[in-house]
């Protein structure tokens, strides 16, 4: 059952939440693999990543949660990154994931806007978001957010 609309909120995550969102990130892992090409997931490293992006100011780890002070259902991790020729930072979102049972655009709207304010108080130049699996529902609400798209990315297994 999906919670009511006002019943989740976002917050900085805690060394606490690794193991959690750990498995949050084992739900993105395996409903967009087949789209990455990548057939093993490593908890170990995941929570390793986690804990170090927790360390730095230089990354945002944001926490969807069921209110008040709830199980994490949802996460955002974005990332400062200073141009390879210029001096420019710029933002990258390096995931994010609701757990479908808890998707909503509230939820949705509520993780990115977090990354975005985080964006701006970073002094960052650009906001840059992936869409790995084309999703309208996504793309309306980048679009509705003043995102537009710069880029293709295209892969395949070696």
């Amino acid at each position: 059952m999906k919670p009511e609309s006002n019943s989740v909120g976002v917050r900085k995550a805690q060394l606490s939440d690794v193991a959690r969102l750990g498995d949050l990130v084992a739900e993105l892992f395996n409903a967009t693999n087949s789209v990455k090409g990548c057939t093993q997931f490593s908890v170990v490293r995941t929570r390793r990543n986690l804990s170090r992006w927790l360390d730095s100011p230089s990354n945002l780890v944001a926490v969807l949660e069921l209110q008040p002070g709830g199980q994490p259902v949802g996460l955002l991790v974005g990332a400062l990154q200073v141009g390879y020729f210029t001096d420019q930072v710029d933002s990258n979102e390096i995931l994010w994931w609701i757990t479908p049972a808890y998707s909503s655009l509230k939820g949705a709207r509520l993780l990115l806007s977090t990354f975005l304010s985080w964006s701006e108080a970073s002094h960052a130049k650009n906001v840059l978001l992936t869409d790995m699996t084309p999703d309208q529902r996504l793309g309306s609400l980048y679009r509705r957010q003043g995102l537009q798209p710069i880029q293709t990315t295209y892969g395949r297994t070696v």
